[in-house]
């Protein structure tokens, strides 16, 4: 496949600030196309879009029109990096009951990579052969999720037509992986017939590149302090657990690091000077003689991001720790209603013994009753609902006919296996 040819496939992964409009009249059917995405948006949100992107309705009716062959003015930069993992992989046997036919080509990229970005970093600080094979397990299980679909939907096509070799099904899907690990022109075809994938796999394999190195320099320029904030049993980072949580700002997730001493470490890619004001605010509320003391997660704040103490999950071991646990909860639903917090639901509160421990403080202070206001579809009880202690989901929420979740998130009433009926 010529470099032209790739290109021209690609060009429909452009988004719209990527595009250039050539025409200039609006038929008809994108005016119904139009209407169509319209009615499926909630209302507003269109048109917030369109002024964010600083584009008229006109605008985005020829964008519909030329969506299959889009001009692109510039070329597209994930193009060259695609290009590069494309043409230096070199295919070895791999495992064909699994993705790595097209997962592989990345991980061979990001693993060169990485060992040549890190080859200055301290190595009596940093493991970095387990560090890398750490962060290739993340991005193969972030790649596949990405596949899935695509890859279902190819076999399937490929069954049909009678292209695949074998008498089960597992043999037959081994057979398809087989020939996409050993034909290059095979494989680009895929991507090509799947330009949005390919660079959505390309970008999430640079992001993950791009955070990990920037994680492993501050951990290493941050070592002394954090040895002094959290003790000197961190020694020897092993391994990262990456994509802990929500994805902001191009991939920067919450990871986990594990130390060769099996102590672990918190890494927040956000300012955390919330969750040191939040520790100030208990050590005060305990100094105001609380029955039994509330306990939070140190931290060490460094501005544009953050390290916390890791805090596992342990069982109370007497009656005794189980009634000072729910005295602690309770304490928490009230100072989180004062403060107007909402999210505090089963994952963001560690049950460490019987210490209940808050892990995300994102939402400790949230217009959430502002948002519900707004919210023309919303009933007269739920408003209310979201002006008491519910909001801040410590509590079990009533579940509503109409409502999206049907299951018990609260930090109080979540449990285990709970099946939805929806």
């Amino acid at each position: 496949m010529t470099v032209a040819k790739m290109k021209d496939m690609f060009s429909r992964s452009a988004y719209l600030n990527e595009r250039k409009i050539t025409g200039t009249k609006t038929p008809a059917v994108n005016i119904k196309e139009f209407n169509k995405w319209k009615r499926a948006i909630p209302e507003g949100m269109l048109e917030k879009r369109l002024k964010m992107d600083r584009l008229t309705i006109e605008q985005l009716m020829q964008y519909i029109e030329e969506k299959d062959n889009p001009v692109v003015e510039k070329e597209l930069p994930w193009t060259t990096v695609f290009e590069k993992v494309m043409h230096t992989y070199k295919s070895t046997p791999l495992d064909y009951t699994s993705f790595q036919a097209l997962v592989d080509p990345f991980i061979q990229y990001a693993k060169k990579r990485l060992a040549d970005a890190l080859r200055h970093i301290n190595t009596s600080l940093v493991n970095l052969e387990t560090i890398i094979k750490s962060i290739a397990n993340t991005l193969y299980e972030r790649l596949h999720s990405m596949l899935m679909k695509c890859v279902i939907l190819e076999v399937n096509i490929a069954r049909k037509v009678g292209m695949l070799e074998g008498e089960t099904g597992e043999e037959r899907f081994e057979h398809f992986m087989r020939q996409l690990n050993e034909d290059h022109e095979l494989r680009m075809e895929f991507f090509g017939n799947y330009p949005v994938l390919s660079r959505l796999m390309t970008e999430s394999m640079q992001n993950t590149l791009d955070v990990t190195v920037e994680l492993i320099q501050r951990f290493v320029k941050d070592h002394e302090s954090i040895k002094y904030q959290f003790g000197n049993r961190l020694h020897r980072l092993e391994r990262l657990k990456m994509g802990l949580g929500d994805t902001h700002q191009n991939g920067r997730t919450v990871a986990l690091l594990e130390f060769e001493t099996g102590n672990k470490l918190v890494y927040k890619p956000r300012q955390i000077l919330i969750d040191k004001i939040f520790e100030a605010l208990l050590s005060w509320l305990n100094g105001k003689g609380l029955q039994y003391p509330l306990q939070s997660a140190k931290s060490l704040d460094c501005r544009t991001y953050g390290w916390q103490e890791f805090v596992p999950y342990e069982k109370c071991t007497h009656e005794d720790e189980v009634s000072r646990f729910y005295y602690r909860q309770g304490a928490y639903t009230a100072l989180f209603y004062i403060l107007g917090s909402s999210d505090f639901h089963a994952e963001n509160i560690i049950a460490h013994g019987e210490y209940p421990v808050p892990i995300d403080l994102e939402t400790l202070f949230s217009r959430n009753l502002e948002m519900m206001k707004q919210l023309r579809v919303q009933s007269r009880l739920a408003l209310e609902l979201n002006d008491s202690v519910y909001s801040t989901l410590m509590l079990p929420l009533p579940s509503f006919e109409h409502s999206i979740i049907d299951f018990d998130l609260s930090a109080l009433g979540a449990g285990q296996n709970q099946v939805s009926k929806k």
